[in-house]
Protein backbone atom coordinates (compact mmCIF):
# COMPACT_ATOMS: atom_id res chain seq x y z
CA UNK A 1 0.00 0.00 0.00
CA UNK A 2 2.72 2.08 0.93
CA UNK A 3 4.51 1.86 -2.28
CA UNK A 4 1.30 2.35 -4.18
CA UNK A 5 0.69 5.56 -2.37
CA UNK A 6 4.73 6.20 -3.45
CA UNK A 7 3.86 5.40 -7.14
CA UNK A 8 1.05 7.43 -7.24
CA UNK A 9 2.78 10.76 -5.62
CA UNK A 10 5.44 10.35 -8.18
CA UNK A 11 3.35 10.25 -10.86
CA UNK A 12 1.40 13.25 -9.93
CA UNK A 13 4.78 14.95 -9.67
CA UNK A 14 5.86 14.07 -13.05
CA UNK A 15 2.45 15.42 -14.46
CA UNK A 16 2.29 18.67 -12.51
CA UNK A 17 5.95 19.50 -13.62
CA UNK A 18 5.21 18.68 -17.51
CA UNK A 19 1.80 21.09 -17.33
CA UNK A 20 4.44 23.46 -15.75
CA UNK A 21 6.68 23.31 -18.71
CA UNK A 22 4.00 22.67 -21.28
CA UNK A 23 2.15 26.21 -20.07
CA UNK A 24 5.92 28.04 -20.20
CA UNK A 25 5.77 27.01 -24.05
CA UNK A 26 2.36 28.18 -24.43
CA UNK A 27 3.15 31.50 -22.45
CA UNK A 28 6.14 31.99 -24.58
CA UNK A 29 4.55 31.39 -27.77
CA UNK A 30 1.68 33.70 -26.56
CA UNK A 31 3.80 36.25 -25.67
CA UNK A 32 5.64 36.64 -29.31
CA UNK A 33 2.07 36.06 -31.24
CA UNK A 34 0.58 39.14 -29.29
CA UNK A 35 4.12 41.00 -29.48
CA UNK A 36 4.55 40.34 -33.22
CA UNK A 37 0.92 41.27 -34.07
CA UNK A 38 0.88 44.51 -32.05
CA UNK A 39 3.97 45.82 -32.67
CA UNK A 40 3.96 44.51 -36.44
CA UNK A 41 7.86 42.62 -36.42
CA UNK A 42 9.74 39.79 -34.99
CA UNK A 43 10.01 39.48 -31.70
CA UNK A 44 11.19 36.56 -29.82
CA UNK A 45 11.26 35.17 -26.04
CA UNK A 46 14.42 33.14 -24.81
CA UNK A 47 12.33 31.21 -21.91
CA UNK A 48 9.44 31.88 -19.59
CA UNK A 49 8.60 30.80 -15.62
CA UNK A 50 5.27 30.67 -14.74
CA UNK A 51 4.45 29.90 -11.52
CA UNK A 52 0.93 27.92 -11.31
CA UNK A 53 -0.09 28.90 -8.03
CA UNK A 54 1.99 32.21 -6.92
CA UNK A 55 0.78 34.43 -10.19
CA UNK A 56 4.47 34.66 -10.86
CA UNK A 57 5.49 35.49 -14.51
CA UNK A 58 9.67 35.15 -15.48
CA UNK A 59 10.32 35.94 -18.58
CA UNK A 60 14.67 36.24 -20.29
CA UNK A 61 15.74 37.29 -23.83
CA UNK A 62 13.12 39.10 -25.51
CA UNK A 63 14.39 40.47 -28.49
CA UNK A 64 12.00 43.20 -30.95
CA UNK A 65 13.23 43.00 -34.52
CA UNK A 66 14.03 46.48 -36.05
CA UNK A 67 11.42 47.17 -38.90
CA UNK A 68 12.88 46.30 -42.34
CA UNK A 69 15.45 48.55 -43.63
CA UNK A 70 17.42 49.61 -40.40
CA UNK A 71 20.94 49.03 -39.71
CA UNK A 72 20.99 47.04 -36.08
CA UNK A 73 19.23 43.81 -36.33
CA UNK A 74 16.69 44.65 -32.96
CA UNK A 75 14.78 47.84 -31.97
CA UNK A 76 15.39 46.88 -28.31
CA UNK A 77 16.70 43.68 -26.18
CA UNK A 78 15.04 43.10 -22.69
CA UNK A 79 17.28 40.38 -20.60
CA UNK A 80 14.50 39.66 -17.57
CA UNK A 81 10.93 40.44 -16.88
CA UNK A 82 9.75 39.43 -13.58
CA UNK A 83 5.68 40.04 -13.06
CA UNK A 84 3.22 39.52 -10.26
CA UNK A 85 -0.53 38.53 -11.48
CA UNK A 86 -3.45 38.76 -9.52
CA UNK A 87 -4.25 34.88 -9.40
CA UNK A 88 -7.96 35.58 -8.97
CA UNK A 89 -8.20 37.57 -11.75
CA UNK A 90 -6.95 35.47 -14.63
CA UNK A 91 -10.36 34.55 -15.65
CA UNK A 92 -11.93 38.02 -15.91
CA UNK A 93 -11.46 40.48 -18.91
CA UNK A 94 -9.47 42.57 -16.59
CA UNK A 95 -6.27 41.06 -15.54
CA UNK A 96 -4.60 42.88 -12.34
CA UNK A 97 -0.82 43.23 -12.35
CA UNK A 98 0.21 43.65 -8.99
CA UNK A 99 3.89 44.69 -10.34
CA UNK A 100 5.97 44.66 -13.43
CA UNK A 101 9.47 44.93 -13.55
CA UNK A 102 11.66 45.17 -16.92
CA UNK A 103 15.53 44.93 -16.45
CA UNK A 104 18.56 45.27 -18.45
CA UNK A 105 17.10 46.85 -21.98
CA UNK A 106 19.51 47.82 -24.61
CA UNK A 107 17.35 50.03 -27.21
CA UNK A 108 18.33 51.18 -30.45
CA UNK A 109 17.20 54.19 -31.64
CA UNK A 110 18.19 54.94 -35.12
CA UNK A 111 16.76 57.25 -38.37
CA UNK A 112 16.31 56.06 -41.99
CA UNK A 113 15.14 58.73 -44.11
CA UNK A 114 14.54 60.98 -41.23
CA UNK A 115 12.41 58.93 -39.77
CA UNK A 116 13.04 57.09 -36.17
CA UNK A 117 12.30 53.25 -36.22
CA UNK A 118 10.23 54.17 -32.83
CA UNK A 119 8.16 56.38 -34.68
CA UNK A 120 7.30 53.15 -37.15
CA UNK A 121 6.76 50.74 -34.73
CA UNK A 122 4.29 52.53 -32.94
CA UNK A 123 2.58 53.68 -36.05
CA UNK A 124 2.59 49.60 -36.43
CA UNK A 125 0.42 49.73 -32.96
CA UNK A 126 -1.92 52.60 -33.40
CA UNK A 127 -2.54 50.91 -37.04
CA UNK A 128 -3.20 47.31 -35.65
CA UNK A 129 -5.04 48.92 -32.90
CA UNK A 130 -5.19 45.22 -30.65
CA UNK A 131 -5.23 42.72 -33.54
CA UNK A 132 -5.55 39.21 -32.29
CA UNK A 133 -3.03 37.02 -33.59
CA UNK A 134 -3.22 34.84 -36.29
CA UNK A 135 -5.54 31.96 -35.33
CA UNK A 136 -7.24 33.60 -32.56
CA UNK A 137 -11.10 33.68 -32.49
CA UNK A 138 -12.67 36.53 -33.54
CA UNK A 139 -15.38 36.08 -30.98
CA UNK A 140 -12.77 36.01 -27.87
CA UNK A 141 -12.48 38.68 -25.20
CA UNK A 142 -9.68 40.71 -25.60
CA UNK A 143 -7.67 40.68 -22.06
CA UNK A 144 -6.99 43.85 -20.44
CA UNK A 145 -4.79 45.02 -18.08
CA UNK A 146 -5.08 47.17 -14.38
CA UNK A 147 -1.07 47.12 -13.55
CA UNK A 148 0.34 48.97 -10.14
CA UNK A 149 3.23 49.25 -10.54
CA UNK A 150 5.71 49.20 -13.84
CA UNK A 151 9.56 49.37 -13.04
CA UNK A 152 11.92 50.13 -15.92
CA UNK A 153 15.85 49.67 -14.88
CA UNK A 154 19.29 49.07 -16.07
CA UNK A 155 18.80 50.54 -19.60
CA UNK A 156 21.26 51.77 -22.36
CA UNK A 157 20.86 53.30 -25.53
CA UNK A 158 22.58 53.83 -28.64
CA UNK A 159 20.83 56.32 -30.61
CA UNK A 160 22.42 56.53 -34.48
CA UNK A 161 21.60 59.06 -36.87
CA UNK A 162 23.17 60.49 -39.67
CA UNK A 163 25.16 63.06 -37.45
CA UNK A 164 25.85 61.46 -34.44
CA UNK A 165 26.09 58.02 -32.67
CA UNK A 166 25.80 57.97 -29.30
CA UNK A 167 25.25 56.09 -26.33
CA UNK A 168 23.76 56.51 -23.00
CA UNK A 169 22.44 55.42 -19.84
CA UNK A 170 18.52 56.02 -18.76
CA UNK A 171 17.54 56.35 -15.75
CA UNK A 172 14.81 54.24 -14.30
CA UNK A 173 11.34 54.85 -15.20
CA UNK A 174 8.58 53.55 -12.93
CA UNK A 175 4.89 54.22 -14.07
CA UNK A 176 1.98 53.73 -11.85
CA UNK A 177 -1.98 52.74 -11.73
CA UNK A 178 -2.01 52.18 -15.47
CA UNK A 179 -5.37 51.06 -16.45
CA UNK A 180 -6.93 52.72 -13.24
CA UNK A 181 -8.13 55.84 -14.50
CA UNK A 182 -11.33 54.93 -16.29
CA UNK A 183 -11.58 51.52 -14.59
CA UNK A 184 -11.31 49.90 -18.20
CA UNK A 185 -7.44 48.77 -18.17
CA UNK A 186 -5.02 48.97 -21.12
CA UNK A 187 -4.87 46.41 -24.21
CA UNK A 188 -1.85 44.89 -24.86
CA UNK A 189 -1.35 46.93 -27.72
CA UNK A 190 -1.84 50.13 -25.34
CA UNK A 191 0.47 48.81 -22.88
CA UNK A 192 3.27 48.34 -25.78
CA UNK A 193 2.38 51.83 -27.15
CA UNK A 194 3.11 53.27 -23.44
CA UNK A 195 6.22 51.40 -22.77
CA UNK A 196 7.81 52.44 -26.51
CA UNK A 197 6.73 55.79 -25.81
CA UNK A 198 8.06 56.01 -22.27
CA UNK A 199 11.78 54.19 -23.42
CA UNK A 200 12.01 56.36 -26.25
CA UNK A 201 11.14 59.33 -24.43
CA UNK A 202 14.05 58.68 -22.32
CA UNK A 203 16.80 57.63 -25.05
CA UNK A 204 16.12 60.87 -26.54
CA UNK A 205 16.05 63.15 -23.47
CA UNK A 206 17.30 61.25 -20.52
CA UNK A 207 20.48 60.80 -18.89
CA UNK A 208 21.78 60.07 -15.76
CA UNK A 209 23.87 62.90 -14.66
CA UNK A 210 23.66 66.70 -15.44
CA UNK A 211 25.47 66.67 -18.64
CA UNK A 212 25.04 63.40 -19.34
CA UNK A 213 21.99 63.01 -21.68
CA UNK A 214 21.45 62.48 -25.29
CA UNK A 215 20.33 66.13 -25.85
CA UNK A 216 23.49 67.80 -24.30
CA UNK A 217 25.90 65.77 -26.14
CA UNK A 218 24.39 66.63 -29.29
CA UNK A 219 24.78 69.86 -28.93
CA UNK A 220 28.74 69.02 -27.60
CA UNK A 221 29.30 67.65 -30.74
CA UNK A 222 27.60 70.45 -32.27
CA UNK A 223 29.64 73.16 -30.72
CA UNK A 224 26.94 74.85 -29.19
CA UNK A 225 26.10 75.68 -26.12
Amino acid sequence: MKKIAIIVAALFLLAFLSVGLFIDSIVASAIEGAATSALGVETEVGSTDVGLLSGGLALSNLRIANPPGYETPHLLTLGHVDARISVGSLWDDTIVTERILLEDLSVNAETRGGKLNFEVVRENVRRTGGAKPSGEGAGKTVKRFVIDELLIRNTTAQVKTPILNLSTEIPEIRLTDIGKEDGRGVSHSELAQLILREVEKAATKGSTSPGGGLLDKLREKLGRP
